[in-house]
């Protein structure tokens, strides 16, 4: 049975209009730092590593509401958009709140 190339599913993904990156080890000052950069798929090299250029995660939108209590002090709650008093945008890579809205203010 005749084995598959190396980059068969990458070259799947390219010729259905995927995206492709490949690796590089950085520049002669810091080939410690490997990154993937785009690449137009024309050559497949068998030292070379491709990937499907990946999708990025969308933000995630929370709605919030915030009330200061006597003996804590201001607590978070999960609330209803109708309840809520604050919207708060996290990146959907990092994780890390990127915004953040009071509503009805």
């Amino acid at each position: 049975m005749k084995q598959k190339h190396k980059h068969y599913d990458v070259i799947v993904a390219w010729a259905a209009g995927e995206e492709i990156e490949s690796l590089s080890h950085g520049p002669v000052l810091f080939p410690e730092v490997p990154r993937w950069l785009p690449d137009r798929g024309q050559c497949w090299f068998h030292d070379v590593e491709y990937r499907v250029k990946p999708q990025p995660k969308p933000d995630l939108v929370r709605e919030s509401l915030i009330v200061n209590s006597l003996s804590a002090g201001p607590m978070l709650y999960a609330a209803s958009p109708s309840e809520a008093n604050i919207v708060l945008l996290f990146d959907g890579e990092t994780g890390k709140l990127k915004q953040c809205t009071i509503k009805g203010a």
